[in-house]
């Protein structure tokens, strides 16, 4: 199960092979882009807990402290969890989720990076990417709430009852050592269920996933979502980094017509999407 303690370091200078991803994969969202009225305004980022001086100065001194030359592995981590994801072929529950909250992970740690603000290109990539990222995981929860549903009704019409099964993170160790030897001693506990109240249960865990518990350090889809508002919020705060190649235009012509930050376009795509899912 996945925890947000991590023994990775995002500003490892490891490189991975990364496959290439299929072309075109969004382009029936990106035609949608203009269509939808935009629901996400600076405004609406809650930015009233920070300190915004000594986040900046934080910020900016932990930045160049990092040699000029320092790489990290946020691109090709973040390359390879999209194409995780693009290959999924099931998307039955619970299995399909362990590969999203892995995904949680790794775009938690690329915001986190203090690597890729460094350079204009890196930045960019960085944002981009996650927006990418954060939107082909939208979809594939909406994939996943729909094969609920058709999972449902299949198993309502042969009348069949629907398993859930119950696993736990923290096994008990035996007191002797001839106890809880026997082969299947650690499966999980399955619990059979009539299909509309194994639907109901499985739609809350997937909400968990996608709107959190409420134990606020465990991240979840849109806790991860609003701390890269935030991080991007405290970037557009930042001066230009000296490879940018238009200053001025960093500084006040980063934000569509309806003053949103552009680098967040593809965030908000995926809370839009986040809004039509159905948890009933």
């Amino acid at each position: 199960m996945y925890r947000r303690q991590y023994h990775f370091d995002p500003i490892r200078g490891t490189r991975e092979q990364t496959s290439l991803l299929e072309p075109n994969l969004f382009d029936s969202v990106t035609e949608r882009l203009d269509k939808a009225p935009d629901q996400m305004n600076p405004s609406d980022i809650d930015l009233s807990h920070i300190n915004t001086t000594n986040e900046i100065n934080l910020l900016t001194s932990s930045i160049q402290d990092i040699p000029s030359d320092q790489s990290c592995a946020c691109l090709s981590s973040m390359y390879l969890t999209l194409d995780n994801i693009r290959s999924m072929k099931s998307f039955s529950f619970p299995s399909s989720l362990h590969c999203l909250r892995d995904a949680l992970g790794t775009a938690e740690l690329c915001i986190d990076c203090r690597v890729c603000p460094n350079q204009y290109l890196t930045a960019t990539q960085n944002a981009q990417l996650l927006g990418t990222l954060l939107l082909s995981m939208s979809e594939r929860y909406n994939r996943i709430l729909k094969t609920i549903e058709s999972d449902t009704i299949e198993a309502e019409d042969v009348r069949q009852t629907k398993t859930l099964q119950i696993g736990s993170t923290g096994m008990v160790e035996p007191r002797h050592e001839h106890i809880g030897s026997m082969a299947g001693s650690s499966e999980p506990l399955v619990l059979e269920l009539p299909p509309s109240e194994w639907k109901r249960l499985a739609k809350k865990v997937v909400n968990a996933e996608v709107h959190g518990t409420s134990d606020p350090s465990r991240a979840s889809f849109m806790s991860i979502l609003a701390t890269l508002e935030e991080r991007q919020a405290r970037w557009h705060m930042m001066e230009p980094t000296d490879d940018c190649p238009n200053p001025e235009r960093r500084r006040h012509d980063m934000h569509d017509h309806n003053n949103n930050p552009m680098c967040l376009m593809l965030a908000r795509e995926a809370k839009k999407l986040v809004d039509l899912f159905d948890f009933s």
